[in-house]
């Protein structure tokens, strides 16, 4: 928002204040501290909120998604004199008891890839050690990238030793992202599968009469995510016609034009 108006060559700040449903009126609450401590003369506020992305449209789903819709408001935070004009008082609340029914837990890609990944079989290879192959076990996965490289620090405990392995020494690490074991997965791209209540989803057209299609909601079960998609372990099959764009419009039993 910052870039789109024009000031980023200026001092200023910027906040993302995260609170959820309440999360204007918190970032309200630190403008107006903002303005009466006189560290700035104007605060601007905006909340915004997206979520037909994540809505589910049929007739399953309307018990929530009728609560929620997108939206955008702003407010322009200033000092002032007039008796009863501006924010008059701010009160804050909150009740971290159940913290837990409202989290979302190891957020992942698509909730706890984290986590999921934990345990996995590694080959390591050290560079001083050019005739052996090591094994290891992935015990954790940071949720937060790094700075310099851009990635994900990953550690890993060494199964396999040998008294040639020394502290500091650089190692190759080749990580499965596959399981061979199980049957071959289909993929699909990231942004074609839906999660509800229920699990995750695709939107599948079966083919018609006269170029219509009939658009069918299928529950699918994910294996994995890799670099070419969701692998499906199960819920869909090769040749069947899967919606990859605009999932948020669509609904069970909806009819679209089929080419």
């Amino acid at each position: 928002l910052q870039r789109e108006l024009g000031i980023t060559k200026t001092e200023i700040g910027a906040l993302d204040v995260r609170n959820q449903c309440s999360g204007f009126m918190y970032a309200l609450s630190v403008g107006d501290q903002y303005v009466r401590s006189g560290m700035y003369k104007n605060v601007l506020v905006v909340g915004a909120e997206m979520h037909s992305m994540g809505m589910d449209f049929s007739s399953a789903g309307r018990g929530v998604t009728v609560i929620f819709g997108d939206g955008a408001g702003a407010a322009i935070l200033q000092p002032t004199e007039e008796e009863g004009k501006g924010i008059l008082t701010t009160h804050l609340h909150s009740d971290g008891t159940y913290a837990e029914k409202l989290a979302f837990i190891s957020p992942g890609s698509h909730g706890g890839y984290h986590d999921k990944k934990r345990g996995d079989d590694v080959d390591i290879k050290f560079n001083s050690i050019k005739d052996s192959i090591f094994k290891g076990k992935i015990t954790e996965v940071s949720y937060s990238v790094d700075t310099e490289s851009s990635t994900y620090p990953v550690t890993i405990d060494l199964v396999s030793f040998s008294d040639r392995v020394r502290p500091g020494m650089p190692v190759d690490v080749t990580f499965s992202f596959a399981d061979e074991k199980n049957e071959a997965s289909l993929f699909v791209p990231v942004h074609a599968v839906g999660e509800d209540d229920s699990g995750h989803f695709v939107y599948i057209v079966r083919p018609g009469e006269n170029g219509l299609g009939t658009v069918e909601k299928t529950q699918v079960e994910i294996k994995d995510i890799t670099d070419k998609g969701f692998g499906i372990k199960k819920g869909v099959k090769e040749g069947d016609y899967i919606v990859t764009a605009g999932i948020s419009k669509l609904s069970d039993g909806l009819k679209v034009r089929f080419k």
